[in-house]
């Protein structure tokens, strides 16, 4: 494993690592990480890395494109295709949009970073640091919780067509502008294929990650400034061990103390309300689209679920009443294609950052 770490840590060394901040490091390392690897770094910008970059761009919006050209250039394709290159598609290009929207807005992105860093971030008590470390404790945690669930999904759609009955298949629906009907041709665009779906399903997870590190990282500080202003009255008493409260409040040098220290919290908690509103304005487009693909694709499985329960009154009024329920293995079949149809269809249609916070928010 050390190997392995020492590895992983050589080849996604990124400049952002070299300029981040103790804190911004806690919160925000991994992310810096996996956004190098995936060539989504805006940080990194010597001539190696703006190649590799622009090449991972490229065959990730390749992809999209031959995806969108199954789609429109068959005639032939059916309507289950047609809803399964869509969501794909759709997919695709939201997380492409909000990533253009990111790299647009990466000066106000390293900003919102660095906020952590700021002198009017108080840390000065034991409890704030056991707060601070606990959120980054959490931010690991969904962290690989939606690494695993992104990888295994994206290992599993990569694998499946190994070991599907079809031939000569492909893990996603897309037209080449050659034939790979060969062994030979099959495999090496096989292979390409799967290089170009990988990446730009990587940049999905990523584009959630990099959401998701700047949510828990605007609630730690919402709740740091929470003990902060909890505690301020005790705070500002320690440097009066010799008075009560009800002295304290009488106290010109107390009041004047307790008056700076509001202040600057009540400039603090603006600062995070404007950093607040600085994220939702950048993301709510991207967030608002992919909510539209998500309600797309809730549709499109609705109207499977209602061809799936036609299937059943179809088989239901196929005339087995006329005896033919008798011939062997007949009756059982009908009533299992009939108990198949109308058994409900449950599916999570996707998923983002803020959903797996909401989901999670309950432990």
């Amino acid at each position: 494993m050390r190997v392995l770490s020492y590895v992983w840590k050589r080849i996604s060394q990124s400049k952002a690592l070299e300029l981040a901040g103790p804190l911004e490091t806690a919160f925000f390392a991994s992310v810096y990480r996996l956004s190098f690897v995936v060539g989504l770094s805006t940080s990194d910008d010597y001539l190696l890395y703006t190649a590799y970059s622009s090449f991972i761009r490229i065959i990730s919006a390749l992809v999209v494109w031959f995806e969108i050209w199954s789609v429109l250039g068959n005639n032939d394709v059916s309507l289950d295709q047609i809803i399964s290159s869509v969501n794909v598609i759709f997919i695709h290009l939201v997380t492409f949009w909000k990533l253009v929207t990111m790299v647009k807005n990466k000066r106000v992105f390293k900003k919102l970073a660095k906020a952590l860093e700021s002198s009017s971030f108080d840390m000065s008590t034991q409890r704030r640091k056991r707060i601070v470390n606990y959120w980054v404790l959490i931010n690991n945690k969904y962290l690989k919780v939606v690494l695993t669930l992104g990888c295994l999904t994206l290992i599993v759609w990569e694998l499946y067509p190994m070991i599907d009955e079809l031939k000569f298949n492909l893990m996603v629906d897309v037209k080449l502008p050659f034939e790979y009907q060969s062994l030979l041709t099959y495999m090496a665009t096989y292979t390409a294929v799967a290089i170009m779906f990988a990446y730009a399903s990587l940049m999905v997870i990523i584009s959630e990650v990099i959401v998701q590190a700047h949510l828990i990282r605007l609630i730690c500080q919402f709740d740091v400034l929470a003990d902060c202003f909890e505690n301020i009255f005790e705070e500002c008493a320690e440097e009066f061990p010799d008075l009560n409260k009800h002295e304290l409040v009488k106290d010109a040098s107390f009041v004047d103390k307790y008056v700076k220290r509001l202040g600057d919290l009540v400039t603090q908690h603006r600062e995070i309300l404007d950093q607040t509103n600085d994220l939702r304005t950048i993301l709510s487009a991207p967030l608002l689209g992919q909510l539209a693909c998500s309600g797309l694709l809730i549709c499109f499985v609705g109207y499977q679920a209602t061809a799936s329960q036609r299937i059943g009154q179809a088989a239901y009024f196929s005339g087995w009443e006329s005896g033919i329920s008798l011939a062997p293995g007949a009756r059982a079949s009908i009533i299992l294609v009939i108990a198949r149809a109308n058994k409900p269809l449950l599916v999570k249609a996707s998923y983002s950052a803020l959903n797996i916070l909401l989901t999670m928010s309950h432990e």
